[in-house]
Formats: C-alpha cells, sequence, structure tokens
C-alpha cells in the first residue's frame, strides 16, 4: 500500500455539480490559506492551458467554454518521516500511476518523486527537487483529447534509501489536479486528426471519463477501461 495521508477539496462554484467543500476551522489560517492557493493554482492553470491551445495550434481561447465550470481539485499529500519505521514489503509512497484530467501543478516537498515514459518495463528517472518550483505534469484525459499526441506522465514517490531516510524526513506536497467541466464532451481535438491520423477515441463525457479512471483505480472495471480505443484502433 501507498504510505500516505492526502486531505483534498474541490472548486468552491455550485455550477461545477461538487460537493460543498468542508475545511477545518484549526489551525487558525488553514482554510483561508488553503482555498487561497486553490484559486492561484488554478489561475496557473488556466493559463497553461491557453499555451497548450497556441501549442495545438488553436486559438488561444479554445479551452476557456471547456473550463469555466471546472470540477479541478487541490490534494495535501504528507508522507511521514519513515526515519524508525517498519515499511511494510511493497509499500512505497506513492504507487506508480498517471493523473486523471487535463494537467496536474504539483509543489514537490522533497526527493522522491520519478518519472518514466514506458508504460511497460518502465525505466524510472528522478525528478530534481527545486526548492519554490513546480512540476507539471499531463493527465490521461489530455492524452486521451489530443489523440495520443501527447502523453500522459507515468510517476511514483519511492521511499527513502536506507542511508538517507533521516535527512529525507517527512515530506509534504500540494497537487492542483486540473480537470474539465463535468459535461464537457471530449472528441480528438480538430488539429490533432487528420487522414493519416485517424481518431483513435470515441467521444466521452469529461465526468464519465473520471468515473471510468477512478473506478479503474479500485479495480471496478478495466484498468484501461477509460482509453479503450476505436475497434480496429490497436491496444493502447
Amino acid at each position: 500500500g501507498d504510505l500516505k495521508e492526502m486531505f483534498n477539496i474541490g472548486p468552491k462554484d455550485p455550477a461545477a455539480g461538487m460537493a460543498p467543500r468542508r475545511l477545518p476551522s484549526q489551525p487558525a489560517g488553514f482554510a483561508e490559506a488553503f482555498e487561497g492557493y486553490y484559486e492561484h493554482a488554478n489561475a496557473l492553470a488556466q493559463r497553461l492551458v491557453q499555451a497548450f491551445a497556441l501549442a495545438l495550434g488553436l486559438e488561444r481561447e479554445w479551452f476557456d467554454d471547456k473550463i469555466d465550470r471546472h470540477c479541478s481539485a487541490l490534494r495535501a499529500n504528507n508522507y511521514p518521516d519513515q526515519a524508525g519505521m517498519s515499511v511494510p514489503p511493497g509499500s512505497v509512497r506513492c504507487s506508480a500511476h498517471t493523473d486523471y484530467g487535463v494537467l496536474t501543478i504539483l509543489k514537490s516537498g522533497g526527493p522522491g518523486l520519478q518519472v518514466s515514459k514506458d508504460r511497460v518495463d518502465p525505466v524510472w528517472h528522478d525528478v530534481p527537487h527545486v526548492e519554490g518550483g513546480f512540476v507539471i505534469n499531463l493527465g490521461d484525459l489530455m492524452r486521451r483529447w489530443t489523440n495520443d499526441r501527447w502523453s500522459s506522465t507515468l510517476h511514483r514517490v519511492v521511499n527513502p534509501p536506507a542511508e538517507v531516510t533521516s535527512s529525507w524526513g517527512r515530506r509534504l506536497s500540494l497537487a492542483f489536479f486540473h480537470n474539465l467541466n463535468k459535461d464537457a464532451v471530449v472528441q480528438a481535438i480538430p488539429s490533432c486528426v487528420s487522414e493519416s491520423t485517424p481518431a483513435l477515441y470515441d467521444e466521452i463525457v469529461a465526468g464519465e471519463f473520471l468515473m471510468l479512471k477512478h473506478l479503474a483505480s479500485q479495480g471496478k472495471v478495466a484498468p484501461e477501461a477509460h482509453l479503450r480505443k476505436r475497434s480496429g484502433r490497436g491496444d493502447d
């Protein structure tokens, strides 16, 4: 299992169709700080999405009406100090996975993050920890939306090696998962489709896509159900 604790909030806008936020009253200032961070991260995500549009040959505002009632989430991940801890065999700080939505803005809390471009027999590379910096991941929805032109980022967080356990200590990260409006229809972006590169996936509603990914993470549907290609387009 994963050796971490998590705390999440979603959007404040009732039009997003998500449950109301529940924030603790203590410690003083926590709720205001967490909500403020959410808004700043969302503003950065919107700027990044506009840059994505330009990179894909679209108008800068192409994505705007698909994220004006977004269901993005902010998660705090607490990875306890493992010094003196009896770590169960096979446990890691965070198992290998790809994220759900459009993009993730991660404020890392220390070393341990690794990425791989390969999903089969992955070769892992350490992500340097830059104090005050951000790591940007693409999610599975963006992979599908770009017709596999862009790839979602396979990543994990490993346990500290025995010789540096004390120096690594506790790891606290903040991950902002930028998602679309729940009712946004996702079909291959026009600039990612051509006669030589036809659409690989059928259209899907963003909320349904996220639920499929969630159910896959719980083993209730096939692991790649959210990325099932059209018949005759090959396997993932």
